[in-house]
């Protein structure tokens, strides 16, 4: 749920296409020869619902919806998007919506179904009202912003935040792999976060390209960095939802879990 102003936003990413199809899924195990038929019946594809305040600035008003928001192109039923959550992540900020959809694999009467396709690594998608400022206006899909070097599993739109101007963006992908600092070897699951800026302030329909890659100072397997995220000006927080700390006292435990966030600052440069 991302909140603005007299504006919300709520992503459903299990949004199904089909009922009756899922029914016979989960009860017909002949089924599992015609997946790739059926699939644009149960494809948990996702969408984002967005309400307005009917009074603007009035805590009594009800709420109307405007809009429901899909995926575009990811949309369409192929076995690629099968599992694309769309909405798993949202923010908002005046008259920009970013949604992020992870692509995490599908999970069906207990069977993972896992495919390999590239756009599988997640991606994120920008949205604008149509006429700034204008409640009532709809909306329209401005970029699908994917990570540079992104693979299979990243979970690229695990999180997302927007900055109060509008122009940045932080996409997290908590199940990430990168090497370690301090060593070669591989940490898996330690998670990344993407900067995205948009390239005309000015215009909501400009292209955006990404500006930084955020990787944790001291990452360890199965971290989730990306998992969370939030920017403010020139400041971005991301969090390590599994990352693990040393308590205190003598015994200096390690508390397995107990999760962390990380502080990134400037954001720009001149």
């Amino acid at each position: 749920v991302a909140l603005n102003g007299d504006t919300v936003a709520i992503g459903d990413p299990i949004f199904l296409f089909g009922a009756t199809s899922m029914v016979l899924l989960l009860w017909d195990a002949a089924v599992w020869k015609r997946i790739e038929d059926l699939v644009s019946e149960i494809s948990f594809n996702g969408a984002v619902y967005v309400f307005t305040r009917n009074v603007a600035g009035s805590l009594m008003s009800t709420w109307t919806q405007r809009a429901k928001v899909l995926a575009s192109d990811d949309a369409t039923a192929d076995i690629s998007t099968f599992a694309l959550h769309f909405g798993h992540s949202v923010a908002l900020s005046g008259d920009t919506l970013a949604v992020g959809a992870p692509h995490f694999s599908g999970l069906v009467s207990g069977a993972r179904l896992s495919f390999n396709n590239q756009s599988s690594a997640g991606s994120a998608h920008i949205f604008t009202r149509d006429v700034a400022g204008d409640m009532t206006a709809t909306w329209t899909r401005r970029a699908k912003l994917l990570a540079s070097g992104g693979i299979v599993g990243d979970a690229f739109g695990s999180s997302i935040a927007i900055s109060d101007s509008e122009d940045a963006i932080v996409v997290g992908a908590q199940f990430s792999d990168h090497l370690s600092n301090n060593t070669n070897n591989t940490l898996g699951h330690s998670g990344s976060a993407y900067i995205f800026t948009r390239d005309n302030q000015e215009s909501p329909s400009a292209t955006w390209t990404q500006r930084h890659m955020l990787i944790p100072s001291h990452g360890a397997n199965g971290d989730h960095f990306g998992s969370s995220a939030a920017i403010s000006r020139d400041t971005v927080v991301v969090g390590a939802a599994k990352s693990d700390a040393h308590g205190k006292g003598s015994g200096f435990d390690t508390l397995e879990n107990s999760g962390s966030a990380y502080v990134f600052a400037p954001l720009f440069h001149p």
